[in-house]
C-alpha cells in the first residue's frame, strides 16, 4: 500500500504531501490542477520512467533546478521509504537508506497498474506500445526479463553500428548475446499472452455482456525458436542488413495482435470497443500480476469514467471493486460508486498545491 507521497517541484506541484487510504482514493478537481501529474509521480516510482514523456527534464516545475519524489510504500507489514530525484542531468534514487544509480533493482517494489486515455495507443498504435506494455508487465514479474532487455538492445545497438559502419569483423559476439537474451524476451512474451488470452476472453466479454470477445496473439517478427536459430538467422542475413545498416527482424520487432469476430480491432473496432479493450487488459494485467507475485498491485484509473458508455462502464466499476488500493481520477466525485472512499480535492495554488481530505 502507498501510504504517503511527497512531491517537490514535480510539473504543476511546488510542495505537497499525500497520506493515501487503503481503499480507493479520488483525485478530483478541474482540468488542468494536477491530477494526472499524480498519477505520473506513482507510475514514475513504480517504473522509474514516465508513461507520459521521455524526457525527465519535463517533470521538473519551470524555473526550478530539479525534483523530488519521496513514497512510504507498506510491503510485507513493513514501512519502506522510495526516493527519487532528478536535476535535469543526474537521477539518484533511495530505498531505505541504500542508493542506486539505476532503477532496475527497484522494480517491482511498487507493482502497479495504470489505465489511462494514453492506453488505447495498445490497440491502435504503433508495436512499440504493445512491447512496451510487454516489457513493463515482464519487468515487474522477472528482473532476469529486465536484465535480459537491456542485454539484448546494448548487443543490437553494438551491432546495428558495425552494420552502418559496413563490416562484419566482431560482429558474431553481438549476435551470439542478441540471440542468448532475445531467445529469453521471445519464450516469456509467448508465455504471458498464452497466460492472458483466456482472462482477455472473458474480461471483454464482462464488459460487453457478452457482445466482445476479443482474442489475443503474439506476433513473433521471427519464425525460430532457439538461441542456435537467431544466430543463423542473424548471420544469414548479414548481407542485406549491412545494405540497410539495421538489424530488420528480432524481438525489437515482434507485436500482440487483438481480434475481434475474426477482424483487428485496431482496424475495425469502434473508439468505444478499443477503450473497453484496453480496459481489459488492465485489469487483467492486475490479476496476472497478484497471482504471479502474490501483493495487492495498486490500480490507477485516470479519467474516470469519461470513455467508456453507461453499460461498459457500469461493469468496469464492478470488476474494480475488492482490488486493493486504487487511485481515481476525475472532475467530481460520485459517492455512490464507492461509498466509503477517501476524496483528495486538488487546486492548483501559487506555490503551495491546496489538497483536501474528509
Amino acid at each position: 500500500m502507498l501510504k504517503r507521497l511527497y512531491l517537490h517541484q514535480f510539473r504543476n506541484y511546488t510542495k505537497a504531501e499525500f497520506t493515501f487510504a487503503d481503499g480507493v482514493n479520488w483525485i478530483v478537481g478541474k482540468n488542468g490542477q494536477g491530477k494526472t501529474n499524480l498519477l505520473e509521480a506513482i507510475y514514475l516510482l513504480s517504473t522509474g520512467r514516465s508513461y507520459r514523456t521521455h524526457q525527465l527534464s519535463q517533470l521538473i516545475q519551470e524555473g526550478a533546478p530539479f525534483f523530488f519524489l519521496e513514497a512510504e510504500v507498506e510491503k510485507d507489514g513493513v514501512l519502506q521509504t522510495l526516493k527519487l530525484s532528478f536535476d535535469g542531468k543526474n537521477k539518484t534514487f533511495q530505498h531505505n537508506a541504500t542508493n542506486y544509480t539505476q532503477f532496475t533493482p527497484l522494480i517491482g517494489l511498487i507493482p502497479h497498474v495504470l489505465c489511462a486515455p494514453e492506453d488505447l495507443t495498445l490497440v491502435q498504435g504503433a508495436p512499440s506500445f504493445r512491447r512496451k506494455f510487454l516489457n513493463v508487465h515482464l519487468s515487474h514479474l522477472d528482473p532476469l526479463y529486465l536484465r535480459h532487455l537491456v542485454r539484448y538492445h546494448r548487443a543490437m545497438r553494438q551491432r546495428n553500428e558495425l552494420l552502418r559502419k559496413k563490416t562484419e569483423v566482431a560482429i558474431e559476439p553481438w549476435e551470439e548475446a542478441m540471440a542468448h537474451s532475445g531467445d529469453y524476451l521471445m519464450k516469456k512474451r509467448d508465455e504471458i499472452i498464452r497466460d492472458l488470452q483466456e482472462p482477455i476472453r472473458k474480461t471483454t466479454s464482462q464488459l460487453s455482456s457478452g457482445s466482445d470477445l476479443v482474442e489475443m496473439s503474439y506476433l513473433s517478427s521471427l519464425p525460430v525458436s532457439s538461441p542456435d536459430q537467431l544466430k543463423e538467422h542473424w548471420r544469414s542475413q548479414r548481407k542485406k542488413e549491412l545494405y540497410v545498416g539495421s538489424t530488420l527482424q528480432g524481438p525489437h520487432r515482434d507485436d500482440v495482435s487483438f481480434v475481434l469476430k475474426g477482424l483487428s480491432v485496431r482496424s475495425f473496432a469502434s473508439e468505444g470497443q478499443k477503450h473497453s479493450v484496453s480496459a481489459a487488459l488492465r485489469l487483467c494485467l492486475w490479476h496476472h500480476l497478484h497471482e504471479v507475485g502474490h501483493d495487492l498491485p495498486i490500480m490507477s484509473v485516470d479519467d474516470f469514467g469519461a470513455h467508456l458508455d453507461r453499460m461498459r462502464q457500469s461493469r468496469f466499476e464492478k470488476a474494480l471493486s475488492g482490488l486493493g488500493q486504487i487511485f481515481l481520477t476525475s472532475p467530481e466525485v460520485n459517492p455512490e460508486i464507492f461509498p466509503g472512499s477517501h476524496v483528495f480535492e486538488i487546486s492548483d495554488g501559487s506555490e503551495v498545491l491546496k489538497v483536501s481530505s474528509p
